[in-house]
């Protein structure tokens, strides 16, 4: 993790339950840019990082949240603003960002949006929202995903590993 992180001083990893590790850092300054960087993945799957307490349980909630970069798309031109953002971003659990692209990407100018999501629900793909006297149907792309089953829209298994699939059969 030092050679991912990049981190100016030695870490140590302890493995303390299944997939639950404890990472000491020798330094405040590394611990602090490591925790206020991306969505860490390793192996294709999030690596949620929590501040560690003695009561932090490997099956906590807090592992079950992720903040991802959401890009909104089809918004009219005219609502690409942040207030819109906001509006869209006020259907995820917590809005941390937004961003207006200045060009055009293949799907032309968007709304980007950091929010924080459900690992255990399925993703939202978009919503039909009211803008004015218009409706307006938002497609969402999430940037970066890891581990996605694009037969349940969860995120931490493959189509093929996905148990719902497996019962639907």
């Amino acid at each position: 993790m030092s050679n991912i992180w990049h981190t100016k001083e030695k870490i140590s990893v302890k493995e303390v339950g299944h997939n639950f590790f404890q990472f000491v850092f020798s330094s405040q300054e590394d611990k602090d840019r490591v925790r206020s960087g991306k969505t860490w993945s390793f192996d294709n799957q999030y690596l949620i990082l929590r501040d560690w307490s003695e009561n932090l349980e490997e099956n906590s909630d807090s592992f079950n949240f992720v903040e991802l970069w959401v890009q909104l798309l089809n918004v009219p031109f005219h609502w690409l603003s942040i207030a819109t953002g906001r509006k869209i971003g006020n259907k995820f659990l917590k809005l941390t960002d937004i961003l207006i692209s200045e060009s055009g990407s293949s799907k032309g100018r968007h709304i980007k949006i950091l929010a924080e999501v459900n690992l255990n629900k399925p993703l939202i793909r978009g919503i039909t929202i009211k803008l004015g006297d218009e409706s307006c149907s938002v497609d969402f792309r999430y940037e970066n995903l890891q581990g996605f089953c694009f037969y349940c829209c969860k995120i931490g298994h493959a189509e093929r590993g996905c148990q719902q699939r497996k019962d639907d059969i």
